[in-house]
């Protein structure tokens, strides 16, 4: 995401942010989620671990101290092999066109159920507050905007092929009327 022009990707983002206010929420929430809805219990795993992110020196990154620059962590790629083998999960690799795609897809899907909801007036907004809020590159118009210009037919199928992979976890927006 960094070469995409993101100040960061997901996973560094929720390093830095510490992953220990989401294992709070999804430990909430855990009673009330749906068995037929899809969970990965890495952040919890890691949680379990004492991983934090930077403010312990390892998360979905290792962090050297006193630094911030993300290295890659040993620890997980064994827990996501460990995990995917039990499961029986054939893992593939991704290009960073398709990672870009689909996050991109993922953002555009909830931009467009914000506003379907009501949250946001329009796709603007959105992409005002991705570019003034969120570090999202300006000459990139915004997650919204990205999807116009890359094609709302391609971001759909795209979201779509994200949703088929993890059933029953995401709710797609009414796209009808911008294919």
């Amino acid at each position: 995401m960094r070469d995409f022009g993101m100040p960061m990707g997901p996973y560094e983002l929720q390093d830095l942010t510490g992953l220990q206010i989401a294992w709070a929420n999804r430990k909430r929430l855990a009673a009330s989620r749906p068995e037929s809805e899809r969970y990965i219990p890495f952040g919890d795993m890691l949680c379990e671990q004492g991983f934090f992110g930077q403010r312990s020196g390892q998360g979905w990154y290792v962090y050297e101290k006193g630094a911030r620059q993300p290295l890659p962590n040993p620890a997980m790629d064994k827990m996501i092999t460990a995990y995917s083998a039990a499961q029986g999960i054939t893992r593939r690799n991704f290009t960073n066109s398709d990672i870009v795609a689909q996050l991109m897809a993922v953002l555009a899907n909830e931009g467009a159920l914000i506003v379907q909801q009501a949250i946001a007036e329009d796709f603007a907004a959105i992409d005002t507050v991705k570019l003034a809020g969120y570090g999202f590159p300006r000459w990139r118009g915004g997650p919204m905007q990205y999807a116009r210009e890359t094609s709302w037919a391609k971001t759909i199928k795209t979201m779509q092929q994200v949703a088929n992979q993890s059933n029953n976890s995401w709710q797609l927006a009414n796209f009808e009327g911008l294919k």
